[in-house]
């Protein structure tokens, strides 16, 4: 994405509309300058002076999918990265780019903790709380690495997180835990290329015997 701005931007500030640049670069050029590593790629752009996003984005759109040669690049299945940037010239023209690239799988696994189910503990000062969750490698149009494992976490009254596996294929925990105490658990996932996801939460919050349990995710 950084790659399409920065060639809007240099098209607006050099006052061209080309796929190569003044100082004789193309796009393949900055994408390995930039030590992205790829395999194949492809730049659509387009250029218009609508005034509003509303109306230049189906603009641009319709430009590039009534061209045979950007619509091959559009709808090809080889590549599994997009990014798009947009600059703006003071006489209001709008200058787009697209930068589509075929590399690694760079994007982390997916992890969904399910809302957890609280039943009576081994103890009256105690609840038998399951927590349970899933997670997947998130499908790349080609070259997905596949998912590897989770990393799951926990603390207590909102102090520090303390590891309770890393590197797991379990998918649910059950545990007795005393009464009047709030409990968090986050999970992540990571694909098979070392790239994690983002956290998933789920809460717990077990009261006094009279009290009322609270569950969140």
């Amino acid at each position: 994405m950084a790659i399409a701005r920065a060639r809007s931007a240099d098209m607006v500030a050099n006052n061209y509309f080309s796929h190569t640049q003044p100082d004789g670069r193309n796009v393949f050029d900055i994408i390995s300058a930039s030590g992205i590593t790829w395999f194949g790629a492809g730049e659509i752009i387009a250029w218009n002076n609508y005034p509003t996003l509303e109306t230049s984005v189906p603009a641009a759109n319709s430009q590039w999918l009534n061209s045979p040669g950007h619509k091959a690049i559009v709808v090809s299945t080889t590549y599994n990265y997009v990014g798009v940037g947009l600059a703006l010239g003071s006489n209001g023209k709008k200058i787009w780019t697209a930068v589509y690239l075929r590399g690694p799988d760079r994007t982390g696994a997916r992890a969904t903790t399910a809302k957890p189910t609280v039943a009576a503990g081994a103890t009256a000062a105690t609840k038998r709380v399951t927590v349970s969750w899933s997670g997947a490698d998130v499908k790349l149009q080609v070259l997905t690495s596949g998912f590897h494992s989770f990393q799951v976490q926990r603390r207590v009254d909102g102090g520090a997180w303390a590891m309770v596996w890393i590197g797991t294929t379990v998918k649910s925990m059950t545990l007795d835990l005393a009464a009047s105490h709030t409990y968090e658990f986050r999970v992540a996932a990571r694909d098979k290329a070392g790239n994690w996801g983002a956290w998933s939460m789920a809460k717990v919050t077990l009261p006094s015997a009279t009290g009322s349990v609270t569950v969140t995710r």
